[in-house]
């Protein structure tokens, strides 16, 4: 499940990263393009600046109603973990895995040796 969600936030920020990178190379190609309509004398610059500030107010009222996703994490659906639901472990500091569990991170006993726990669960369920 973490694993998931992970995968969605990590998704998430390459997506915002793109357009991030989009808008600066939009950004970057608008002004290549002005200075060199500046340089060939095709733009005026007085012209130019008040076109722009004209444009100041349309764009601001854009921004507002434009719809932005929203990439906080209170939106995603997690799972609440509180300390005491999470249990202690006891490291083996030779070899740096928790004392119980194989060196694959499980606790699963070689086939065959756990006939006897299922034995002991099943004869607890019957005395109850």
């Amino acid at each position: 499940m973490v694993t998931k969600h992970r995968e969605v936030l990590e998704s998430a920020k390459a997506k915002f990263e793109e357009k991030r990178v989009e808008g600066d190379q939009i950004e970057l190609q608008s002004n290549i393009d002005l200075l060199m309509s500046l340089i060939s004398g095709a733009t005026n610059q007085e012209e130019e600046l008040a076109r722009l500030r004209g444009l100041e107010d349309e764009v601001a009222e854009a921004a507002k109603v434009a719809q932005v996703s929203d990439f906080s994490i209170g939106k995603f659906n997690l799972p609440v973990v509180s300390e005491d639901s999470v249990a202690r472990m006891e490291i083996d500091p030779s070899t740096n895995i928790p004392v119980g569990l194989n060196p694959f991170g499980t606790n699963a006993e070689e086939k065959g040796s756990n006939e006897e726990g299922e034995k002991e669960v099943e004869e607890m369920t019957v005395e109850d």
